[in-house]
C-alpha cells in the first residue's frame, strides 16, 4: 500500500500505524505543496487527533447507548437531506418569516 500521511513531502513518523477504517487524510491540491514546508504540522495534526479520540471516548462515557444511536439516526438523517438537496438556510428564512407573520398577527 503506498504511504500517504499528509502529502508527498510528508513522511509518516517512526511509531505511527495505520488506522484500520481510517483513509490516509487528504487535502486539496493547491495546498499539499505547502502543507509540506510547515513546520511541525504533523504532530499538530496528531495532537488534534488525539484530542478529538478523547472527546469522543468522553462522549461514549457521558451518554446512554440510546442517546448515541438517536444522535447517530438524527446525522444519518441530516446526511440524506442535504444529499437531496434540503437547504437549511432557505427553511430557516422561511420559518422565520412564518413566525414573523404570526407573532405580527397576535399582535393585531
Amino acid at each position: 500500500m503506498e504511504e500517504a500521511f499528509l502529502s508527498p513531502g510528508l513522511r509518516k513518523p517512526e511509531g505511527c500505524g495505520n488506522v484500520t477504517g481510517m483513509v490516509a487524510l487528504q487535502i486539496p491540491e493547491d495546498l499539499a505543496e505547502m502543507a509540506g514546508k510547515v513546520p511541525g504540522l504533523n504532530d499538530r495534526v496528531a495532537r488534534f487527533i488525539r484530542l478529538e479520540v478523547e472527546q469522543y471516548r468522553m462522549r461514549q462515557k457521558r451518554f446512554s447507548p440510546a442517546t448515541l444511536d438517536l444522535v447517530a439516526r438524527a446525522r444519518e438523517n441530516a446526511d440524506r437531506h442535504r444529499a437531496a438537496g434540503f437547504d437549511r438556510k432557505s427553511v430557516a428564512t422561511e420559518v422565520a418569516g412564518a413566525l414573523d407573520d404570526l407573532t405580527a398577527e397576535s399582535r393585531d
